[in-house]
């Protein structure tokens, strides 16, 4: 009498090619996966610090067309605007990355986040920011260093100071 159905042997040959395809698919699943979500983190990452950037860029140039001039300061740890009304010079501290939170944009290094002088969070994850002035003395040179995870970003820009 012929019996149909799948021996013993047959059955577990069976099983053990479908679990190594399914390994292997598992495998590519996961590390396509985690592929993606360190793209997405840097993305992130230069979509934070460009957005920074921009924001602290366009306040400066806000500023600069309503005072006498823009300077760095304090060993590079402030952008002051200057203004004389009256008879009476008063400054603005437009960037503070000293850490004491007194700017239109502030980097606190605790808990590495640019707010600005509402205290609203412009960026997380910013290591550094460097202020410096070019060579003429005629631009503001910013820096913003950022990480997340395992990625790290960093964007330059500059600003003339010159009317």
């Amino acid at each position: 009498m012929k019996k149909k159905g799948f021996t013993l042997v047959e059955l577990m040959i069976a099983l053990s090619i479908f679990a190594i395809l399914m390994g292997s698919v598992y495998k590519a699943y996961f590390s396509e996966l985690k592929e993606l979500r360190q793209i997405t983190d840097k993305n992130n990452l230069q979509y934070n610090a460009k957005s920074c950037i921009e924001y602290i860029t366009r306040e400066l140039r806000n500023k600069k067309d309503y005072s006498q001039g823009v300077t760095l300061e304090g060993n590079g740890t402030l952008i002051k605007s200057y203004i004389t009304v009256n008879n009476v010079e008063t400054s603005t501290i437009l960037v503070d990355v000293s850490g004491s939170s007194k700017g239109l944009v502030n980097l606190n290094k605790a808990t590495k986040k640019l707010t600005d002088d509402k205290g609203r969070i412009l960026c997380n994850g910013v290591n550094n920011i460097s202020l410096s002035k070019d060579a003429s003395g005629n631009m503001i040179i910013i820096t913003i260093d950022l990480q997340s995870g395992n990625e790290s970003y960093s964007i330059t820009t500059g600003i003339n100071l010159s009317k």
